[in-house]
């Protein structure tokens, strides 16, 4: 009897029937899971039955409510999803079924790869989400999943690796996590709509419901992909940001209200302005926007926001200081050495691979101490994860070592990490002609890395 209505619910919400026939035995193993002196045999018998088991776990994860795919994740390895109250809680069957199939997808690969080349989104949810703790193997399921149209399954486990992958919680090699967080976010984005330029440069802009949800904190920011910001509603629809739009929604804003602007439209602005690889008239034109209500914003806002436009390029019309009593922030150091500022010995990492110190290994280029010098080069000799800074440091330097540690850098990893920018900043400044030499003749030999830092630098000149 309750097999029979298990079935029929199935049916009523459209599931796929499984591939095997499930006997009353795994459905009833299935219902004891979590009950007190039954769960581990009920257990035992799921793992016996092999593939018939897991078919049973997933046919029973899809009677479960919005919180299966989020349990399913915490129990893949993206353990920053669910807060203490909802671990602590009741858990029904079909999120003990969910976590129980992980488990088992996360045992057998081979289970795993199979459910991933299915037409079903639930399934290749289920499959995405057991390797949430095996960082190599997830990178490698989203960019699969990229190659076809996601369903809504599937895009809500993508914005659940995002999220997880967001919070800086699991320890993954810079240039790694980059690569997760922007495959997820790509995934998360596809069937996006994005607001077109033509209409955000019309009159009539300003009184947009867009530019009211954006005034008013009524989206909050997703994150950025290929140029783009997007945003999330209250009620969970999205949309994507051009930069054009940005300024346009910025500008106004500032015609229908005076004081000071609000504190993410300031963010979104600032990032189109700090973007290399956006035209520079737009980010110019940014920049120029913010100049004139630095003096509306609180003191340290104002500080971190002008920090960060100096070292994107522009001047801005005080000069900033480095204060040793407040918490430390690179970025506004950097800025201030940008402007003139002596260097500090303080600055100069003390151990041989730091974690988490790009930006403060970018300040050693700005060093004119031997010891800047070897430390980057040490650094980028020895630490992957901050090769990109140290390397950066030394084209900065005008380093001989500069040039074999570029060389090392392309053709040994398969990104450029957080500090790409930094790179492509000092490549502009002190590259000079054999360093663009070598990053063309590269780019010409195939190496995707070096393709995509000489367009950023020089331009799509071939």
């Amino acid at each position: 009897m309750k097999t029979t209505f298990i079935v029929l619910l199935v049916l009523a919400i459209g599931a796929p029937s499984p591939a095997r026939a499930i006997d009353d035995d795994l459905w009833t193993a299935v219902v004891e899971l979590g009950q007190l002196g039954r769960s581990r045999q009920a257990e035992q018998r799921i793992r016996a039955a092999g593939r018939d088991g897991l078919d049973a776990l997933l046919l029973a994860s899809r009677l479960g409510d919005s919180s299966v795919l989020p349990r399913a994740a915490h129990a893949g390895g993206c353990r920053s999803i669910l807060t203490m109250a909802a671990c602590l809680g009741q858990k029904p069957p079909s999120t003990r079924a969910a976590e129980l199939a992980i488990q088992l997808l996360q045992e057998n690969e081979a289970w795993a790869r199979e459910l991933f080349a299915s037409e079903d989104a639930f399934l290749r949810s289920m499959a995405l989400l057991s390797t949430c703790s095996s960082p190599d193997k997830l990178l490698a399921t989203l960019e699969s999943a990229a190659q076809e149209e996601p369903g809504p399954d599937l895009l809500e486990a993508s914005n659940l690796v995002l999220f997880h992958f967001g919070t800086g919680e699991p320890e993954v090699e810079e240039g790694l996590r980059v690569r997760i967080k922007e495959a997820a976010l790509g995934l998360r984005t596809r069937s996006l709509p994005i607001i077109p330029e033509e209409a955000c440069l019309a009159s009539d802009f300003g009184d947009s419901t867009d530019v009211q949800d954006l005034a008013f904190g009524r989206v909050r920011w997703m994150g950025r992909f290929n140029g783009l910001d997007y945003m999330q509603r209250k009620d969970g629809s999205a949309f994507g940001l051009p930069p054009v739009c940005v300024l346009k929604c910025y500008q106004a804003l500032k015609i229908k209200a005076e004081g000071e602007p609000p504190a993410q439209m300031v963010d979104l602005l600032l990032r189109v302005a700090e973007d290399l690889t956006l035209e520079p008239g737009l980010r110019a034109r940014a920049a120029e926007a913010l100049m004139p209500d630095l003096a509306l914003l609180p003191e340290l806002k104002r500080v971190r926001t002008a920090a960060r436009l100096v070292n994107a390029g522009f001047e801005v019309p005080f000069k900033l200081s480095y204060d040793d009593s407040r918490l430390p922030d690179l970025r506004v150091l950097e800025a201030a050495i940008r402007q003139g500022a002596d260097i500090r010995e303080a600055v100069i990492p003390t151990v041989v691979c730091p974690r988490y110190q790009g930006e403060q290994i970018v300040l050693l280029g700005f060093s004119d101490k031997p010891a800047a010098a070897d430390r980057a080069a040490q650094i980028a000799a020895y630490c992957p994860n901050a090769r990109t800074a140290a390397t950066a440091a030394l084209i900065r330097l005008g380093d001989s070592r500069a040039k074999g540690m570029l060389f090392t850098l392309l053709v040994s990893q398969r990104t450029l990490g957080l500090q790409r920018d930094k790179l492509v900043d000092a490549l502009r400044a002190r590259g000079g002609s054999e360093l663009r030499d070598l990053i063309l003749e590269l780019a010409e030999a195939g190496n995707r890395v070096a393709r995509r830092l000489q367009v950023s630098v020089y331009g799509d000149s071939r």
